[in-house]
């Protein structure tokens, strides 16, 4: 018999399971905590299809935030709250009739509208991994839009990107 997929909220310095989260989800990847501690954001598998949820870290209120048949995967919260950032392979790329998929992407979740959208200068290569910095005027990430995998930075200010590594 298959176990349920949960969310494990571990105390580390005395290693030991405190919180069960158990989600009613085929699969989750990718939990992150919201800046106060209150949620978790992360990536559940419904249908062979994944989208953004969030949930309470009592384990009630789970709400899917994207709902369509895009990867939406690894996300991470914003330091204000407002904002998901998450890998998506949304774009021209992409086609669902004729089953072609794009290269992965950075794209926003903003919480208070319930809008998507895609960074621009993402239509190369595989973008993944996006992690906001603690002020929230950038994000870093891993490109391989040059052939191998190095850190990038996306910053809000001028909208440009810069390679890091």
């Amino acid at each position: 018999m298959a176990r349920p997929y949960r969310i494990l909220v571990v105390d580390v310095a005395r290693n030991k399971v405190v919180k069960q989260i158990k989600p009613p989800l085929g699969a989750i990847t990718s939990p992150a905590f919201n800046p106060d501690g209150s949620q978790i954001v992360f990536t559940g598998y419904a249908g062979g299809v994944s989208d953004l949820f969030i949930i309470n870290t009592d384990g009630s209120g789970l709400k899917r935030l994207t709902d369509d048949k895009y990867a939406d995967l690894e996300p991470s919260w914003s330091p204000d709250g407002k904002t998901i950032a998450f890998t998506t392979d949304r774009g021209p790329g992409t086609d669902f009739s004729t089953l072609r998929f794009g290269n992965m992407r950075v794209g926003l979740y903003h919480l208070d509208d319930g809008t998507t959208e895609v960074l621009p200068q993402m239509q190369m290569g595989k973008n993944v991994n996006p992690q906001w910095a603690p002020d929230g005027q950038s994000i870093a990430f891993v490109s391989d839009r040059n052939g191998v995998s190095n850190l990038y930075l996306f910053r809000f200010s001028d909208r440009q990107v810069y390679q890091l590594t």
